[in-house]
């Protein structure tokens, strides 16, 4: 509920000034009329970006020039570190979990993809990268399956 406006007559001189040299005369403010361009807000929300989004075809030149982006803080060396190990290691317990009973599931040749070493097969192995490693973590059984089905060397999905 918008509260109500004091009498002209109580205002100070000096705003009743401001007022009228913004063309706003007593009638004009007792009936309610808008103050905001006399206050200094034809062109800018009252309460800044607050207020700008809630209206923004009125503010949208405010927004473009105020609004903030973000840019990544790039990770330290030891960040990205502990990602890929966070990320290897939940693909690694998935693989594990969702193919450990197979007959031809190999462990060894299973540590060695996920987070690098030799294979029988393909010799050394780099490890899964970040992205490999995360749709490890949340493939599903057939999804890890398939993806072990092209038998090349070095396939970071090879179980055998």
């Amino acid at each position: 509920m918008a509260r109500a406006r004091r009498s002209w007559e109580s205002l100070s001189p000096a705003y009743r000034g401001r007022l009228t040299r913004y063309g706003i005369t007593k009638s004009q403010y007792e009936s309610g009329r808008p103050l905001a361009g006399a206050r200094g807000h034809g062109a800018t929300p009252e309460h800044g970006l607050k207020d700008a989004r809630k209206n923004p075809k009125k503010y949208g030149d405010y927004i473009r020039k105020r609004a903030v982006t973000k840019t990544p803080v790039p990770q330290s060396l030891i960040d990205q570190a502990y990602e890929l190990n966070r990320a290897r290691d939940a693909a690694f317990l998935n693989f594990h979990a969702r193919l450990k009973d197979y007959v031809k599931y190999n462990e060894h040749t299973v540590t060695a993809n996920v987070y690098g070493g030799v294979t029988s097969e393909s010799g050394n192995v780099p490890g899964m990268t970040l992205d490999e490693a995360r749709w490890t973590a949340n493939a599903d059984t057939e999804e890890l399956r398939s993806h072990a089905e092209p038998q090349y060397t070095g396939n970071p999905w090879f179980y055998h």
